[in-house]
């Protein structure tokens, strides 16, 4: 996965069904402190939590250590 500057370390691969599977595969990853999930449905994993306005559509969730 890249990271492009935003704390993106990419979409993730597989299903994801809601919130929790995402949460789950950020779990999963050394890296990874933050999702974003939307009802595609995406799951986006995040290195680092910087300030967003939020999206209609778009779930956010910050694991805690």
């Amino acid at each position: 996965m890249l990271n492009d500057g935003d704390g993106d370390l990419g979409l993730a691969k597989g299903t994801f069904l809601n919130m929790a599977s995402c949460i789950d595969a950020c779990a999963q990853q050394t890296k990874c402190v933050a999702v974003v999930f939307n009802s595609t449905p995406s799951c986006y994993l995040k290195e680092f939590v910087y300030y967003k306005t939020a999206t209609v559509g778009y779930e956010y969730a910050v694991l805690q250590t």
